[in-house]
């Protein structure tokens, strides 16, 4: 498999991010995968300006989060160019 993967985890604090170490193994790894933990209290909420991608319309999206979350980034993407059909979401809810 070629295709490349980004994971932008984005917690409040990097200390939020329990599963970081194992994670970061894994990109270590596998040249194909690389982990970005995104602590928002250091970096800002995360937006599609910020993640800094070159072509932002020849890429696939998995957005999984709470709907403000998942909204505001949608539009972000589709004003870049990303059409919908490259754009999935998963379902979030805290318990």
């Amino acid at each position: 498999y070629q295709n490349k993967v980004t994971l932008f985890w984005c917690v409040n604090t990097p200390e939020d991010a329990v599963y970081a170490k194992e994670l970061n193994q894994i990109s270590d790894s596998n040249p194909n995968f690389n982990f970005v933990v995104w602590a928002s209290k250091d970096a800002g909420h995360i937006s599609a300006e910020k993640l800094e991608i070159d072509n932002y319309s020849d890429k696939g999206y998995l957005l999984c989060g709470p709907n403000p979350l998942k909204e505001n980034l949608i539009k972000q993407l589709k004003s870049k160019g990303v059409e919908t059909k490259n754009i999935y979401e998963e379902e979030f809810a805290f318990r």
